[in-house]
């Protein structure tokens, strides 16, 4: 007969206690609880970190490319601006330049520093004059030459021949003043590279007499 609730039939195994294997060993409840409650965080920081390490953010915007600036056109050459650079050439040579060769101390300089303003001038409002550009820029160097600064004046003669190679008795003028330059420096060696170039351009048959004077003195400092 079956007794009370408590009472069990004779062979019949023992009921497992209510709350499973956690009521056998209560001490093991907390220890897994906190193990479930660590793992959700712990992987969510992981995955946080793997999302930035692989640069999943939001992509950035290219930088627009800039168009270049347009390129500054040469004006056009006109009766009036061959005019104006043949007006400033001269007032630059007439109330600065050749005055300069009387004057001395601080007027001399003032003059110089007067013409080579004028003759900077010319170079940058009339590009396309090239007949009077090569003039002030030759002109130029010899205001440089004449302050003793010889690299800046070898440099303004270089530039007559390469910027206005077809002006030739421009370029005649200022080869033969960037020779005579290093020349009375004593480079001799250097002179000597200028008064080829005078030989190797300017010595054919026909050519004016003022030419044929400059290489004549060319030939013989080559002697």
């Amino acid at each position: 007969m079956r007794g009370s609730d408590t009472t069990r039939w004779e062979g019949e195994a023992p009921a497992a206690p209510k709350g499973g294997a956690a009521a056998l060993n209560p001490a093991r409840v907390p220890h897994a609880t906190a193990q479930q409650e660590l793992r959700p965080p712990v992987l969510g920081i992981l995955l946080v970190m793997l999302f930035l390490a692989l640069g999943c953010g939001k992509p950035e915007k290219p930088e627009p490319i800039k168009p270049a600036p347009p390129k500054a056109t040469t004006p056009v050459s006109t009766p009036e601006r061959a005019e104006a650079a043949k007006a400033l050439f001269e007032k630059a040579a007439a109330e600065f330049h050749n005055p300069s060769a009387d004057a001395t101390g601080e007027q001399k300089t003032q003059l110089l520093e007067g013409a080579a303003k004028r003759y900077t001038q010319l170079l940058q409002d009339y590009p396309e004059q090239k007949r009077w550009c090569a003039q002030a820029l030759r002109s130029l160097a010899g205001i440089r030459a004449e302050q003793g600064d010889t690299t800046a004046a070898l440099k303004h003669y270089d530039r007559v021949a390469t910027d206005y190679g077809n002006q030739e008795f421009e370029v005649l003028q200022a080869w033969k003043a960037a020779a005579d330059l290093l020349w009375d420096a004593e480079k001799q060696t250097e002179a000597k590279a200028y008064y080829q170039k005078i030989i190797t351009r300017f010595d054919r048959k026909e050519i004016p007499p003022v030419y044929k004077i400059i290489l004549n003195i060319s030939k013989k400092r080559l002697r």
